[in-house]
């Protein structure tokens, strides 16, 4: 029988022993002293039985202790992914299933201990460089980046990396252990999402509009800059609605926003605020780029949307506000670019207005 098999079975016999001997001793106290003699006996045995089981168990752990490789093993069934680099020797270890989630053999890592650099994300190398400077500083330094497999799949990874260090505290090595943190990251992208992207079209919410509202109004602390906001409201959508159903509507919604999304300039945000009203935000710009973002909008409709075999045409009506003149803060820039789409509006065509003081709601 194995020594581990056999150590733990003569704790269990022990035990139960010795829960005998109080059941016989709570039963039988008052009866012939022949059974409180094999009371006694069980007392006796059963600690015996327990010190053999203990016997065998003290080296054990103490040697599970002192074991790397199964310590390694340990963090391997969990997941994470142990290395070492020797700095001196230019060697490198690795342990774990780092052929699954990078798409290398653990050997090649042995053979080439520059692939473990190389299979980091370009755009986030330089911060890996960073955090193992701090580590040589003697920091303990936890890192996320990605890294890209030959197949070109993506993983991100959590590495937390610290430094070995000799008797004159010069680094002699690197170690570190990496988990796999895709399946996080993933969930926390989609969270994200829902947070701050509007679900049928993806683009920008309202709250993503506001932070990046926020920290242009940040940035014009610094640098004198003018804003601008457009209030989109699309001209016939209700009729979509009420003549081909939600599920048409639905899709002119999301065919509208791929076209303002390409009107709009790279810094610039489009946002759906709710039904069928857009508002942009146009950064860093002059009044005669307005117009000209302002015409590049009003184009996109220029042209019928082709939804299910449905040639359908709508139209727009814009209404613009800027920053800092007409507002500071963006409700009532959107405000005032409302009442300066009502008045496009209020004129039956598709076309845009700046806001101007005279205007009223619903004129």
């Amino acid at each position: 029988m194995p020594k581990s098999k056999s150590f733990s079975t003569s704790i269990i016999v022990g035990l139960l022993i010795m829960l005998l001997a109080l059941l016989v001793l709570l039963v039988f106290l008052p009866y012939p002293r022949n059974i409180f003699a094999i009371t006694i006996i069980c007392f006796i045995l059963a600690p015996v039985m327990i010190l053999k089981g203990k016997k065998h168990l003290f080296p054990i752990l103490r040697s599970k202790k002192s074991n790397d490789e199964r310590l390694n093993d340990l963090l391997g069934n969990l997941g994470f992914i142990t290395w070492k680099y020797n700095h001196e020797q230019q060697t490198f270890i690795i342990k774990g299933n780092i052929e699954e989630l990078s798409g290398h053999h653990a050997s090649e890592f042995h053979t080439n201990p520059k692939l473990f650099r190389k299979i980091i994300h370009p755009y986030d190398l330089f911060g890996v460089k960073l955090g193992e400077k701090e580590v040589f500083l003697g920091k303990k330094k936890s890192i996320e980046y990605r890294i890209l497999k030959p197949n070109g799949e993506v993983k991100w990874v959590n590495n937390f990396i610290y430094a070995k260090r000799d008797n004159r505290q010069e680094v002699i090595a690197l170690e570190g252990i990496m988990i796999d943190i895709t399946h996080q990251k993933e969930e926390h992208e989609k969270m994200n999402r829902m947070a701050f992207f509007d679900k049928l079209t993806e683009l920008p919410n309202r709250a993503m509009f506001e932070n990046y509202f926020a920290n242009f109004v940040t940035r014009t602390h610094y640098v004198n800059q003018k804003m601008g906001v457009l209030f989109i409201d699309l001209n016939g959508f209700k009729g979509v609605n009420d003549s081909y159903g939600h599920l048409v509507g639905d899709l002119l919604l999301k065919e509208v926003a791929f076209r303002l999304k390409i009107a709009v300039r790279g810094t610039d945000m489009i946002s759906r605020l709710g039904g069928d009203e857009f508002v942009a935000l146009l950064t860093r710009i002059a009044d005669e780029d307005m117009i000209t973002v302002a015409t590049r909008v009003m184009a996109c409709f220029d042209e019928a949307f082709e939804i299910y075999n449905h040639e359908i045409r709508i139209g727009a009506s814009i209404g613009i506000s800027i920053y800092p003149d007409d507002g500071l803060d963006l409700e009532t820039l959107i405000k005032k670019a409302d009442q300066a789409m009502y008045t496009v509006k209020s004129k039956g065509k598709s076309d845009y207005s700046f806001f101007e003081p005279s205007q009223v709601w619903g004129y």
